[in-house]
Formats: C-alpha cells, structure tokens, sequence
C-alpha cells in the first residue's frame, strides 16, 4: 500500500474508531437513547463490544509490520462495525445518534472498499504460508450451521405458526436487520471461505482470516448480548447461549493464531 493511500485509510480508521467509541459509550450510559425497545439490553451489550473493538483498530491502524496479515486483521474489524452500524443506521429507533450511525456506516464501507483495492492477495496467501487457516474450514462451516438452525428455525416456524420471529417481535420490525445479514451475507460467506480454504486458493485464506476475526467479535458480542439480556430478566436458550461462547472462544483463538506475528523459522505445520 502506498504512503498516500495508507495515510487515508489510517485517517479514516481513526474517525470510525472516534465516532463509534463515542456512539458505544453513549449507548452504555444514556439509557433512554434505545427508548423501551426490549431489545435495549441486548443492544447496550453490543456497545460494550464496540467500545473494546475500537481501541483495537486504532492499535492495528498504526502497523505496518506484517502489512497484508494486518490488513486481514482490519478487514475483520470492520467487518464487524459495518455490520454492527448498518444495523443501527437501517434498524435502531430514531434517535439523537442517528447521523453517527450514518455517518459510521458510510465511513466502514469506504475504509473496507479501500483496504480490499490495495490487497494483495498473493503477498498475503505467502506471508500465511503454513499458518493459512484451513482447518478453519470447519469451524466457518459451523458458524454457518449455527446461523441456519437458529435463524432458518425461527423464520419457518414463524411461517408455520402464522406469526412473526421473536426477535422480530420484540423489537418492533427492526430485528429483520439480524435475518438479512446473517443468513444473507454471513452464513454464504462462511460457506464460500471454507470450501476455497479447502481448495487452497488464495482468496480463501484472505476470506478465511477476515471471517474468524468477524465470527471472534461477533461471537463474543452475542455473549455479552446475552449477558445483559439476562440481568434484565430476558434470558435466551442456554443452547444458544453456549454456541455463541465456542463461537467466541474459537474464533479468538484461531484468530491469534493465524495473525500473531512470528518468525519464519517459527512457523507451525498445518496440514492441507
């Protein structure tokens, strides 16, 4: 990446992390800002997620060391808050926030489309080596059975029963955001990454390392979702609640395993 061009990027990494830390803390400390959405809770464990994701991207803006492993890194944090602001930009109640949301959504895209035009995939399949996550595969394709139980399951049996989603119903329309990004986007994804990781291709690794930080944040958003969820007397099946914990901790794991710097001599041996 050229110095012109990384010096956009890191200045917009920096708006995105300065404006989402200040949406998260004022979703963590000014309680009417959800209204009484009972999926108030859920949405202020979210925020406590972005609030330690932001720092993070501040961190991996200023390395260029392993530039194309870092990169991989970025791209899953934002990933994270281009689907966590597209859902507050189309889905959150009106609210004093709303052109931050806007503003985030707008800023998370354009720092996404700006990190995958100076890719190389190559330099980056190459610098993974060893360590391209393909035993990844089977847990991006257990994300993907995750999001299909859970979600498919409801939306059929809501067509069955005649009626809508939970989810749906206790936020008043703006679940549908959850259904049509997760079944839409990250369940497909999933899938596509596994099966070119499986196949060794280049584009796999990228989309494979991009998708495990995703699932690490989101995974252990839901975690803390669920948490607040809980001690506000809205407790979810404990199924669900322990998939997204392995969901969490697998994805933290593979994720540091797969982008902690090493030297070349260190590389562990994964099998293709």
């Amino acid at each position: 990446m050229s110095r012109r061009h990384f010096g956009l990027l890191r200045s917009i990494t920096w708006l995105i992390a300065a404006l989402a830390t200040y949406a998260s803390a004022a979703g963590l400390l000014v309680h009417p800002l959800y209204g009484d959405m009972a999926l108030g809770p859920a949405m202020r464990g979210q925020d406590l997620l972005t609030l330690l994701v932001s720092p993070l991207l501040v961190f991996v803006s200023l390395q260029r060391a392993h530039a194309p492993v870092r990169a991989s890194l970025r791209l899953g944090l934002l990933g994270y808050l281009l689907y966590t602001y597209t859902g507050a930009a189309f889905a959150y109640p009106f609210n004093a926030l709303f052109l931050v949301y806007i503003a985030l959504f707008s800023l998370c895209a354009t720092a996404l489309w700006l990190e995958l035009r100076q890719l190389d995939l190559p330099e980056l399949s190459q610098q993974l080596g060893a360590r391209a996550p393909r035993r990844a595969a089977v847990f991006l394709l257990f994300v993907a059975c995750v999001l299909a139980v859970s979600e498919l399951s409801q939306v059929v049996s809501a067509h069955v029963r005649g009626d809508v989603p939970v989810l749906i119903a206790r936020s008043q329309g703006a679940g549908n955001f959850v259904y049509v990004l997760d079944l839409g986007v990250v369940m497909p994804l999933s899938v596509l990454a596994a099966v070119l990781l499986l196949r060794a291709a280049p584009l796999g690794d990228v989309l494979g390392a991009c998708l495990l930080v995703k699932s690490a944040t989101m995974g252990m958003a839901l975690v803390f979702m669920g948490w607040f969820s809980a001690r506000a007397g809205l407790p979810e099946a404990p199924g669900l609640s322990y998939a997204y914990a392995l969901i969490a901790v697998l994805g933290v794991a593979m994720s540091g395993f797969l982008l902690w710097p090493r030297r070349a001599g260190d590389m562990p041996c994964v099998s293709h």
